[in-house]
């Protein structure tokens, strides 16, 4: 096949997309496809096989970056014939787009809280990518491609993109570049180096945006470890571009100097997996780190997030550990703990291997391949005319609405158990398919609601989208909430907007104002112990969700809730994984 790959940057410097670019086209051509590659910077970017193509646009600022690649690559690419174009960047016209970052919208959602998310969404800059990712979403004739599930659940519940259009492939890795056998070839060199001694257990962290990647935490469960065992020479080693001198001050500030090393930005990543005992990511945000599959691939466990798309590959606790949120310092001590006093590491660096084969460069290859031949088959989609509104609809509730001109308006009209009415707002239990949910319906305020509320400085509720939204911020969080099925929002006049919000019922849980209820049979020691306990557990709930800067109206036992139990069985250290509904 004769492929354009279209990539604003392609410097075998940068990692990330660009590595997953280079490592695609140079396998493409490999398996003898024509390859054509449309950049704006072809300078030593050669590869084998490979032609480049120079796209030529405007430099004079970010947004005219962003805005011109697109539109320049798609008249370069225009001039030939293709088989297949394949976009990294957002552009439309294209045959795959391959999602470099998470959606924008979700991205804000995500990261900003308050007045600082909306001055973000305002701004020009985030405007254009806004705008660029609409169109490229909205064409139907493309293939998405995303690396991880996560990212895949983005664009269904932000930009109400069909999960069915979203093909999932994930990233490669080097297995010849990244091996155990690294150990015996660089641990040694590199603890002499740094004067660690050769008994050290050693933490590896490398990212170069230290905030976002979980620098501070890493350092957190440094700390927890030497406090639990002061007796262990425990050491961390942190690879990559250090932009603020400020980590290195609360490191001097906490007395760890002695046992933190900043490396700086390093080409040879090798030698530092090959020093290392667990490699630690507590990322807040993460379509797929590279670096996971490096680390398994060199046969070191990892500790990563959910907020990580590559924390969806870890089978077992050899591989390491998939903590909900990346201030979840205490599990990641926990588990490096857990790791660090394995004995027999051959065990642990073997699962690490094995999982890493599954995902070769030479396997991500053919997945794109197949792919390719999938597209070049299938009749061009039609857009569905009853998703008017609609943001989200959750995959197993398409079929039932599958019929109706307007989805929109049905579920609006469906009929269940009241369970709640307040002026224009109702809610209501009902069963599809023999699963439970519950409908959140939004009528139109009115202005005098409106009004009332803005009198008293207070941000009017004005349809079902607040909950909506304070739902993907505690996912974010990693705080387990209500699973949303379905969400629309009709109507531009803010008194009148028409919305819903539809939820799986959370069966099997317990509300914390009536749990006491649960422990008339108790003992009083054990009730003593189960309320210490949810104490614990409501404090660090609130601990994560205000350190992130968000406030709750309504912060009451009546919205928590703990899955119900054998209160007699519960014992210390138990889990309670508590929900903010």
């Amino acid at each position: 096949m004769k492929i354009a790959i279209a990539i604003r940057l392609f410097s075998p410097e940068i990692g990330g997309v660009e590595g997953v670019a280079r490592a695609l086209a140079s396998g493409l051509a490999r398996r003898g496809h024509d390859v054509h590659v449309f950049t704006s910077e072809p300078n030593e970017c050669a590869l084998a096989g490979v032609t480049l193509h120079r796209v030529k646009g405007w430099q004079f600022s970010s947004i005219a970056k962003t805005l011109s690649f697109p539109y320049f690559a798609k008249q370069a690419i225009s001039r030939q014939s293709f088989d297949i174009v394949h976009a990294f960047s957002r552009m439309t016209g294209a045959d795959i787009y391959r999602l470099a970052d998470p959606p924008q919208a979700a991205h804000l959602q995500r990261n900003y809280q308050g007045m600082r998310r909306i001055f973000a969404k305002i701004s020009l800059r985030n405007q254009v990518i806004l705008r660029l990712e609409a169109k490229a979403y909205r064409d139907y004739a493309s293939t998405l491609v995303t690396n991880s599930y996560r990212t895949r659940r983005d664009l269904e519940r932000f930009c109400a993109v069909d999960g069915a259009r979203v093909s999932v492939i994930r990233n490669g890795v080097d297995t010849e570049r990244f091996h155990p056998g690294l150990r015996e070839r660089h641990r040694t060199a590199l603890l002499n180096e740094l004067d660690i001694p050769p008994e050290a257990r050693v933490l590896l962290f490398m990212g170069n945006d230290f905030r976002r990647k979980g620098l501070a935490q890493t350092v957190q469960v440094l700390e927890d470890l030497q406090q639990r065992r002061p007796d262990w020479p425990l050491h961390l080693i942190v690879v990559g571009l250090e932009r603020s001198p400020q980590f290195r001050k609360d490191v001097e500030n906490r007395g760890l100097s002695p046992s933190v090393h900043f490396m700086g930005r390093c080409k040879n990543a090798e030698r530092f997996y090959g020093a290392a005992d667990v490699f630690i990511l507590p990322t807040r945000e993460d379509p797929f780190a590279n670096t996971i599959l490096e680390s398994l691939a060199s046969g070191v466990p990892v500790i990563t997030t959910r907020t990580n798309g590559a924390g969806e590959l870890i089978e077992s606790r050899l591989q390491g550990t998939v903590v909900p949120a990346a201030d979840d310092c205490a599990a990641m001590a926990k588990s490096a703990w857990e790791l660090l006093q394995q004995v027999d590491h051959s065990e642990i660096r073997q699962a690490c291997r094995e999982l890493a084969l599954c995902y070769t460069w030479e396997s991500t290859v053919l997945h794109y391949e197949a792919l390719y031949a999938e597209h070049r088959n299938k009749p061009t989609p039609v857009p569905p005319e009853n998703r008017k509104d609609i943001a989200y609809l959750d995959p197993k509730l398409a079929a039932p609405f599958a019929d109706s001109p307007d989805i929109f308006t049905a579920i609006m009209n469906l009929t269940g158990d009241s369970k709640r009415s307040v002026d224009s707002r109702q809610t209501i239990r009902l069963e599809i398919g023999g699963e439970a949910y519950f409908l959140k319906r939004h009528q139109g305020v009115g202005w005098g609601e409106i009004l009332k509320n803005l009198g008293s400085l207070k941000r009017p509720t004005l349809s079902a989208r607040t909950e909506w939204q304070g739902i993907q911020t505690l996912e974010s969080l990693g705080i387990s909430t209500l699973s949303p099925v379905a969400f629309g929002e009709r109507g531009r006049n803010p008194a009148k907007i028409h919305s819903f919000l539809m939820t799986r019922e959370l069966a099997g849980m317990v509300k914390l104002s009536v749990i006491h209820e649960k422990f008339e049979t108790l003992s009083e020691a054990q009730t003593q112990l189960i309320r210490r306990e949810l104490i614990l557990a409501v404090a660090r709930l609130a601990k994560r969700f205000h350190t992130a800067g968000c406030a709750h109206a309504d912060f009451y036992l009546c919205h928590f809730m703990v899955k119900d139990r054998d209160w007699s069985r519960f014992q210390p250290g138990d889990t309670l994984d508590l929900h903010l509904i």
